[in-house]
């Protein structure tokens, strides 16, 4: 059975978006998984699908150039409000995909990497890396686990069970 992984792409350059989703979703970029690349250029819309949608990794640009160049920076840079925001609601590994990268290498860390733009190989390495880990699988297994304790398990002895229907 062939693995599907669901990758969310940000950056506000279209060209960009076009080329790493081409990128990733090339035959055997992760071996005989598959990957399907979701791909947003506006970092409104990015805040809204990391607290609504499951995600296995995360390319995320640091700046809108509209928005962060007209603010300077003062709220933080769009790319760290959507980490923020991804903390808040799921865990999902980040790569950060910046030209910016000197600005954010304190917000790295086993789960969030941090690579300038212009390094293809970087960027792809990093990906990898990502999945080397097996942190995208153990989600994936945790996940699956649960679905199926409370539809197999749950569900079946929800009435039966004191235990269960405690609050």
């Amino acid at each position: 059975m062939v693995t599907k992984w669901n990758f969310l792409i940000v950056d506000d350059d279209s060209e960009i978006l076009s080329l790493l989703k081409e990128t990733f979703e090339a035959e055997g970029f992760l071996g005989d998984s598959v990957v399907s690349c979701t791909t947003v250029s506006d970092f409104t819309d990015a805040l809204k699908l990391v607290e609504s949608s499951g995600f296995d990794l995360i390319v995320l640009d640091l700046q809108d150039d509209g928005e962060d160049g007209a603010r300077g920076g003062e709220r933080g840079f769009s790319g760290e409000r959507v980490l923020n925001s991804l903390k808040e609601h799921r865990f999902t590994p980040v790569v950060f995909h910046t030209g910016y990268a000197d600005k954010i290498k304190d917000l790295e860390s086993r789960f969030v990497k941090v690579v300038r733009k212009g390094a293809p190989d970087e960027l792809a390495d990093a990906v990898k890396a990502a999945f080397s880990t097996k942190l995208p699988s153990l989600m994936r297994h945790i996940q699956e686990e649960q679905r199926k304790y409370l539809w197999d398990h749950v569900e079946n002895k929800w009435g039966d069970s004191e235990e269960l229907n405690e609050e």
